[in-house]
């Protein structure tokens, strides 16, 4: 486990940065969000003494399967295998696999294999032979819960970049002003951002906050806008530091 804060670098920070400089704005930095394991990264330009372009870049850790959805998803998986011949074909595919790893095994092309913890790997190769040898529902619902562990021991890093103009509403706050009409996703999402700034003073804090020109509509991935854009603010403060993180895999899921 990563520790999640860094109290003796805020310190430093502290320190170093003295007294708030309430007219400068918001140049640059790191704010945090622990509740969703997140940080965005952010750097702003001046465009003119009441106006900022910044580009922002956020990295969410998640777990590919959470705890608390373990159970349907194991229901969902089981339901695939009832249906008549699903055992055999599986069973099919299974010998065949087997096959083909042994030939690897015996031409010593195992890097993929070898890249797998090893308990991880003995399990995966025994669940293939019971299923290809016995041919039961029990080993494949073995093959199942073990897949299913293996998500909950995936951690899912995920990135997403943007840009936005700010201008100075107050020396304390910078309001999203940008010219562009809404999102193109079903949702006409518009987003309400704003930076304040800290008690400490000198740090800089985000406040995100998208609405749904078209709340009715559907977004493009299928869910209801409402769902996506809830009006709900999201706080990302500067106080922060590694995610925490407990992780056998990691899956990437990058977007520019």
């Amino acid at each position: 486990m990563l520790p999640i804060r860094r109290p003796l670098a805020y310190a430093l920070a502290i320190v170093v940065a003295g007294p708030a400089l309430a007219e400068a704005p918001p140049y640059g930095g790191a704010v945090y969000n622990l509740d969703l394991n997140e940080r965005i990264n952010y750097s702003c330009t001046k465009l003119t003494e009441t106006d900022v372009e910044c580009s922002f870049t956020s990295a969410t850790v998640s777990q590919v399967l959470p705890a608390d959805k373990l159970a349907e998803r194991r229901a969902e998986e089981l339901a695939g295998i009832d249906a008549p011949g699903a055992v055999e074909e599986l069973a099919v595919g299974m010998c065949e696999a087997v096959q083909r790893l042994d030939q690897a095994i015996a031409n010593g092309d195992t890097a993929e294999l070898d890249a797998m913890p090893e308990a991880d790997r003995e399990t995966l190769l025994r669940s293939f032979r019971s299923i290809c040898e016995k041919r039961d529902r029990a080993s494949i619902e073995a093959l199942i819960d073990f897949s299913l562990d293996v998500s909950a021991r995936t951690c899912m890093v995920s990135t997403l970049s943007w840009k936005g103009r700010f201008s100075r509403n107050d020396e304390k706050t910078w309001v999203r002003t940008d010219a562009d009409g809404p999102v193109g996703d079903g949702c006409g999402g518009v987003y309400l951002d704003r930076f304040e700034l800290s008690d400490m003073g000198t740090f800089w804090n985000l406040v995100r906050l998208a609405v749904a020109s078209n709340p009715k509509g559907t977004f493009t991935t299928g869910e209801q806008c409402s769902e996506i854009y809830t009006g709900q603010e999201t706080q990302y403060r500067w106080q922060g530091g590694d995610l925490p993180a407990s992780c056998d895999y990691i899956r990437l899921n990058l977007f520019n």
